[in-house]
């Protein structure tokens, strides 16, 4: 008898366990279709760049524009996902970006084209701060592995969905978004149908914060000021790479004699790379802590930075490639450091983190393509050198271990 009721807690526990790991999956595959439709943007635009005859200036805008909408949006939506739960917000913008996103390519001009990247991100910056807070809430140990799984789910996604896009457009040209765009819904569908991780929320509460409460949430302790603003420096200057690299190593590589299928290929295969970082990073960042994890894949990445911005045919893909795995390794870490520095609001510290962090990728990836235009695509791309400099001496301020 005594065996039989000590043995009740260990099988609860396993079931947790196994409803936490069934929900996070599921949650990691709902990533990955929002994050397929951003991945199909720099394919999207470097089809369109021909059809409609863009300047590199114009596709930096339009990839700016998009990532500024995504987000600004996101603290916004971060807090009404804090406040009525995450749900809606994270369903609702998997539907939405898949329904704006068909009309990406039926886009005849610069400003359509424009118009509808900047409502498609709205669906993106819905779901990412909900995802993000219940992610962090499914795992309640190794949590820096199972925000990676979360994450990478999306850096799959954004992987795949340059190969995708251009398999589509290749077969069907540009109206092919709107093929995608119902394949996607249709898994949408029959993924909520199976396994909504909504329903259950293991290891966490949706707290309902009223607006005086968020606010009180957000008085951040004057001793940890200089590691948050460091944490933004960092983060910004690592989205700003990341967005520069995924939009401008495909203009690099048609310059250099790609062909669009080639350097649509490359592409991938750098964010491919980028996700077995986010991976890795998330289980390196469990064991050493954030601290060395963020300072020392910055350090490495720098000079592999440079070796992109005046690589040749013969070596773009291998060091884009490098570049692609260092950068990812220190998302998930960003992201729970935030996190834990404001833990009153998990889906409005996503959304903040992950919001500032756009924005200056976003503003960041717009000058890129006016350096490009001025001084050639080279010097501009040689930038990122100096940033990823920068967020490794921020690294140095971040905690060496993440708050339970």
């Amino acid at each position: 008898m005594t065996i039989q009721n000590a043995s009740r807690p260990l099988q609860k526990e396993k079931g947790v366990v196994s409803g936490a790991s069934i929900n996070l999956v599921s949650l990691t595959l709902m990533h990955f279709l929002v994050d397929l439709h951003s991945g199909m943007l720099p394919v999207i635009l470097l089809y369109q760049r021909q059809a409609l005859d863009l300047s590199l200036t114009q596709v930096g805008i339009l990839a700016g524009v998009y990532n500024f909408c995504l987000s600004l949006s996101q603290p916004f939506f971060g807090y009404l996902a804090d406040r009525w739960g995450p749900k809606r917000f994270a369903i609702g913008g998997l539907f939405w970006i898949a329904l704006l996103g068909a009309g990406l390519g039926f886009a005849p001009r610069f400003l359509p084209l424009m118009v509808l990247a900047t409502l498609a991100a709205l669906g993106s910056s819905s779901f990412h701060p909900a995802g993000a807070s219940t992610a962090a809430g499914i795992m309640t140990k190794n949590r820096s592995s199972g925000m990676s799984i979360f994450l990478v789910g999306g850096s799959i996604g954004y992987a795949v969905g340059p190969l995708v896009a251009a398999f589509v457009f290749e077969s069907f040209g540009l109206h092919g978004t709107l093929l995608i765009s119902m394949a996607a819904l249709f898994l949408i569908a029959v993924l909520m149908l199976l396994k909504n991780p909504f329903k259950s929320e293991v290891g966490r509460k949706v707290t309902g914060l009223n607006f005086s409460q968020e606010m009180k949430a957000l008085e951040i302790p004057i001793s940890i000021l200089g590691a948050v603003i460091a944490l933004v420096v960092l983060s910004g200057s690592r989205a700003w790479i990341y967005s520069g690299l995924s939009n401008f190593i495909p203009q690099q590589m048609t310059f250099l004699g790609f062909s669009r299928a080639q350097a649509t290929g490359l592409l991938s295969i750098m964010l491919i790379m980028n996700s077995i970082g986010v991976l890795v990073g998330g289980s390196l960042t469990d064991r050493f802590g954030p601290r060395i994890v963020m300072t020392t894949s910055l350090v490495l990445l720098a000079p592999v930075l440079f070796l992109v911005s005046f690589a040749g045919p013969g070596n773009i893909g291998i060091f884009s490639s490098m570049a692609g795995f260092l950068v990812g390794l220190p998302v998930s870490t960003v992201l729970l450091v935030g996190q834990s520095f404001l833990p009153g609001g998990k889906s409005l510290a996503s959304g903040l983190v992950l919001g500032i962090s756009f924005t200056i990728g976003a503003i960041g990836v717009a000058l890129t393509g006016v350096v490009a235009d001025h001084w050639g695509l080279s010097i501009g791309l040689m930038v990122f050198g100096f940033l990823a400099i920068a967020a490794a001496i921020c690294g140095l301020i971040m905690p060496k271990r993440l708050q339970r």
